[in-house]
């Protein structure tokens, strides 16, 4: 890490990872200490974040008014996250840069223990524009709303006639962890194809790697994040050195990434969208 700031591509500000101050209430930097003195397994042991805290959300896509209907468009794209190490604090600050009325769907595969996700996914919702929740099997996967898959269980993505959804199962772990990044990989390439976005964030170990290889197959996109803003550059590693990563990005810029694949111009979105946001 060379010590520099980053400077985000829409917001003028200065994005500098070792010194954003604590959000109120329950900080996701609580959660990352508390997972942190559990052992979960081999390969997912405690780090020194590159982290500390996380920057107020800008205007642009702050959380507006959460009454109202929760709206039900169809995505997009599918977007698939998987993260481990230093997770908590990388996804609130890549999810509170995405507009309420972000085109895409996304699932994420944190390795967190049971009782976590849930608290995680409220505080994410309360922080972001986009709706975040934990997993049910049968959620839809809508436009604008992020899925958490709860502790302990695999999440696949499966179409039917009545729509597309999440599905949770207690399958054997794979490669040590459940969920399994590499679980929800494999079925965001067979069940969706070249629709099918793969992202690898900060974390130890291979999990997920093997599945991004599978999506790429599959003609979806395939992003790591890139070394010099991971707390530990394990699974993106992991992904890049099999040839299965065909773009690095920054964290910092993730989110305009993510909106350019989605059909969304980067940086914007509209707050009547959010308005409805519950």
């Amino acid at each position: 890490m060379s010590g520099q700031p980053f400077t985000h591509p829409d917001q003028g500000r200065r994005y500098r990872p070792s010194v954003f101050p604590v959000a109120p209430t329950i900080a996701v930097g609580e959660i990352e200490r508390q997972r942190s003195r559990m052992r979960v397994d081999d390969d997912d042991r405690p780090a020194q974040s590159k982290l500390g805290g996380i920057q107020p959300v800008s205007e642009a896509v702050r959380p507006a008014d959460k009454s109202g209907a929760t709206p039900t468009e169809p995505p997009t794209r599918v977007v698939a996250i998987g993260i481990s190490t230093g997770g908590p604090n990388a996804l609130q600050y890549l999810l509170s840069q995405l507009p309420g009325d972000f085109p895409g769907t996304i699932l994420i595969v944190q390795h967190m223990p049971v009782g976590f996700t849930d608290m995680f996914a409220r505080r994410l919702d309360e922080l972001c524009a986009i709706r975040v929740k934990e997993a049910v099997s049968g959620d839809l996967l809508i436009a604008g709303r992020a899925l958490v898959c709860p502790g302990d269980r695999h999440m696949k993505v499966k179409r039917l006639p009545l729509g597309e959804v999440a599905v949770l199962s207690d399958e054997a772990r794979v490669n040590g962890h459940r969920p399994s990044v590499d679980i929800l990989f494999r079925s965001l390439a067979e069940e969706f194809g070249s629709r099918g976005i793969a992202v690898l964030m900060t974390g130890m170990g291979e999990d997920g790697a093997a599945g991004m290889g599978t999506v790429r197959s599959a003609g979806g996109v395939t992003i790591a994040q890139s070394e010099d803003s991971c707390v530990v550059f394990g699974m993106p590693k992991a992904a890049i050195e099999r040839g299965f990563a065909t773009r690095v990005v920054a964290l910092e810029a993730l989110a305009n990434t993510l909106q350019a694949q989605c059909g969304q111009e980067p940086g914007k979105g509209g707050k009547a969208a959010r308005a409805g946001k519950q």
